[in-house]
């Protein structure tokens, strides 16, 4: 460990700023707004530039050795590959249906008279992909900079508190809103169709949240109740006890009482899935406190008092399990746990199962980070009204996104940090940084399992306090506290400053933070310009968009040209224009379609997999009268949504139009059984437009009372009173059949 002395002013500002970026993190909504996102990237590029500094002030490079930077260093490398553009050759030979969908959509750009793009990238939605890779690489560069900034004295123990002291601060805010709730975070901000708990939107991401804070706070209890028995010799397992009683027991009832907040507010946020793995957590630890080593050594004080520790941290988890029993029965939660398979479970199942499927088509590399919520729709089959974002499952998500290499990069990395982890930790004797380890492995441990039924790293602030827990563990189980003062146990590798290899570490540096900065404000800025037109739009314009009008989309294009859904979204702009009415409208309507056609196309190419891209391209070759465009690009929309329910329907108008009555009205049945919130009256409107058979009217019908009331209703505004009777008639006897 180096002394205090070897810090320097950059040394001491860089640890603030570390602190300060946890504290921040769980406020703003887990910090999962563009925002702030932005923020905590912009708070690590700076972070970098610090340590910089501070090399340079120390006139040395000094560098960590661990397990886990070339696992790391090889991901990183893996992830950025995914954004390489490639030749269509190289993408067929690494994922066969990548290929084929970069293909379709040059081939659309042909068709339309665009410039299709001749190299493209193994992941299907690049924009989204360098978002998501901006912030792993941010989790990184924290975890390397975190551990080499506060291995110096005990900096580490003040970051250990502090992680408690804010998720102390979090169990109160979530408890209090819980009992004085209206619905709203911080009673003020509306959390629209998420379920809100403390200052998060889901009551989940809050739980594992709350979990890693948690944990450090049971290591660090344990850690006190040691401390406090040794420094005033109480002996026996009774000794474990008096500070309950004894007036310098305060520390120790400070940690005990936010243990007991965190652990309250886990509760109250009735999430199953965090519950459960706490508690499963809770076993683990317990059995392996449970099971004494070292049986064959003779009875001292030293074994003795390890089995007391032993026996008082599994009693102390049994009490915890016991006590969540507990909580479990009383009338607030029981309702909760009374149905396990319920509609969440239901929901979670169905989409593990859809995505499971998709692995065999993107075996090797998967489809791109945070390319999910776009390949998805081409794997569903549950008629799920909602747009499906994450998998539920971090792991299934990651391989489903990076495939099986990234998979596996990922185990390397998994399992160096455990080898680094068991390595130190079951040959250390010092107690403090057994506990303070445990205490943090706890934590670790808890969000894995929690993970595997949620997608807590997808939330900044929960991943940020994951990679600064797994810092805490490293730096406590590698702390000795020795004869000869403190000491750090990991290697450290020293390069001078004006030494070769030390201006290329300084200039790399510079350039990475430099080179984050810069794409993290331009993709900031184009997403809050995108935001601020869709603010501004709720509605699409139905006049001609001049300059000013798409100054925002524009704007969002110039800070990031690879922003697909800025280009869809003028897209729209455009084809809202073409459809409205007015003489002006007459004359420009064929530009506004030729303008609208061409971004499109933009989008699309950035995006082969967006079944909404290709089905509003079929609308507007549909406008264009090029009916074999239209129904081709329907038909791939549908093979990409097969249970979008909007896209049969737009594709059944288009079938409409060409004539295809009999095909219209299966698209439009498609279209009912997956989406309930298409009017039936209006697909029957159009059907009547084109056919006055009843039987294609009527296949559309379900045997329902609200659709049998709709079709009488229709029927009586076409003259069909005896009909309309009838069904009417059946209604009411299906009503009254309930």
């Amino acid at each position: 460990m180096e002394n205090r002395i070897a810090e320097n002013l950059f040394t001491r500002a860089s640890q603030a700023l570390i602190a300060l970026m946890l504290i921040i993190a769980p406020f703003p909504f887990g910090s999962v707004q563009d925002l702030w996102v932005f923020v905590l990237e912009s708070g690590v590029c700076l972070l970098l530039v610090l340590w910089i500094a501070s090399q340079v002030a120390a006139g040395e490079i000094s560098l960590v050795k661990t397990r886990l930077t070339w696992p790391i260093f090889a991901l990183t490398a893996y992830l950025l590959l995914t954004l390489v553009p490639f030749s269509p050759r190289i993408v067929g030979a690494l994922s066969s249906d990548t290929a084929v969908l970069y293909r379709n959509a040059a081939e659309m750009a042909r068709d339309v008279g665009g410039e299709a793009i001749r190299r493209f990238p193994i992941t299907l939605t690049p924009f989204d992909t360098e978002g998501e890779f901006l912030k792993y690489l941010c989790y990184v560069l924290f975890f390397f900079l975190s551990l080499n900034l506060i291995r110096y004295s005990r900096v580490y123990l003040t970051l250990y508190r502090i992680v408690i002291v804010v998720g102390t601060v979090v169990a109160a805010i979530g408890i209090t809103q819980s009992v004085w709730s209206n619905g709203k975070i911080y009673w003020t901000y509306d959390a629209a169709s998420g379920s809100p708990f403390g200052p998060f939107v889901n009551h989940n991401h809050f739980a594992g949240y709350i979990e890693l804070s948690l944990g450090l706070a049971l290591g660090m209890l344990l850690s006190e109740i040691r401390h406090f028995k040794d420094k005033n010799a109480f002996r026996g397992i009774g000794g474990y006890f008096a500070w309950t009683l004894h007036r310098e027991g305060s520390g120790v009832w400070m940690v005990f009482v936010a243990s007991v907040l965190m652990l309250i507010a886990l509760m109250a946020s009735l999430s199953r899935g965090a519950v459960l793995s706490f508690a499963l957590a809770c076993v683990l630890f317990g059995l392996r406190a449970l099971v004494f080593e070292h049986r064959e050594e003779a009875e001292t004080p030293n074994t003795r008092r390890r089995k007391n520790v032993r026996l008082l941290a599994g009693a102390g988890l049994a009490s915890i399990l016991v006590l969540m029993l507990l909580w479990a029965g009383t009338p607030y939660a029981r309702t909760r746990w009374s149905n396990l398979y319920d509609a969440s479970l239901r929901y979670r199942l169905s989409i593990w199962n859809d995505s499971v499927h998709a692995l065999s088509d993107f075996v090797l590399t998967g489809t791109g980070l945070g390319s999910f919520r776009t390949l998805f729709p081409r794997y569903m089959t549950a008629p799920i009204s909602s747009e499906v974002t994450h998998a539920e499952n971090e792991y299934l998500q990651w391989t489903f996104e990076t495939g099986f290499l990234g998979f596996v990069l990922l185990v390397m990395v998994g399992m160096a940090l455990a080898y680094q982890i068991y390595f130190r930790l079951s040959s250390r004797r010092d107690y403090k940084a057994r506990y303070l380890g445990f205490g943090a492995l706890f934590s670790l441990v808890s969000i894995a399992l929690h993970n595997g039924g949620d997608f807590n790293m997808h939330i900044p602030s929960n991943a940020l306090t994951t990679v600064a827990v797994i810092v805490l563990c490293l730096m406590a189980i590698n702390f000795h506290k020795g004869r000869h003062g403190d000491r750090f146990l990991l290697e450290s590798r020293h390069i001078p400053v004006r030494s070769l290899s030390g201006f290329t570490v300084i200039s790399i540096s510079l350039a990475l933070a430099a080179g984050i900065a810069v794409r993290s404000w331009n993709r900031y800025e184009s997403l809050k310009s995108q935001q601020e037109w869709v603010r501004d739009n709720p509605r699409l314009p139905r006049t001609v968009p001049d300059q000013d009008m798409l100054a925002p989309l524009t704007t969002a294009l110039r800070r990031a040209p690879g922003n697909d859904s800025a280009h869809f979204l003028k897209a729209s702009a455009y084809e809202s224009a073409a459809s409205a009415r007015g003489f002006l409208q007459l004359f420009k309507k064929g530009e506004m379609l030729t303008l609208a056609e061409g971004e499109l196309s933009r989008a699309i190419q950035l995006r082969p997999a967006e079944a909404r891209y290709w089905a509003t391209l079929g609308r507007i070759e549909m406008a264009r009268r090029r009916d074999d465009l239209a129904e081709k690009a329907f038909q791939h929309a549908v093979r990409l949504a097969p249970a979008d329910g909007v896209v049969h329907r737009d594709y059944g108008i288009a079938l409409l139009v060409t004539g295809k009555i009999q095909a219209a009205a299966a698209q439009f049945s498609i279209a009912r059984n997956f989406s309930a919130n298409i009017p039936l009256r209006e697909l029957l409107e159009a059907l009547g437009s084109k056919t006055d058979d009843m039987r294609i009217w009527q296949s559309i019908v379900r045997y329902h009372p609200a659709d049998l009331k709709v079709f009488a209703s229709f029927l009586d505004a076409r003259g069909l009173g005896a009909m309309a009777s009838q069904y009417r008639t059946e209604a009411e006897q299906l009503d009254k059949a309930k």
